[in-house]
């Protein structure tokens, strides 16, 4: 229970998810856009 209310993986049709992915509504999509954030991101920027 706690890691869907956590996980951004697991919410990709949640609104404020898909509002991070640009509003996509695709959930393939938001995944790749969840994804790429994760892999691109920067401790401390």
């Amino acid at each position: 229970k706690e890691e869907l209310a956590t996980n951004p993986f697991m919410r990709v049709t949640e609104p404020a998810v898909q509002k991070f992915a640009g509003g996509e509504k695709d959930p393939v999509k938001v995944m790749g856009v969840v994804r790429a954030a994760k892999d691109n991101f920067v401790v401390g920027k």
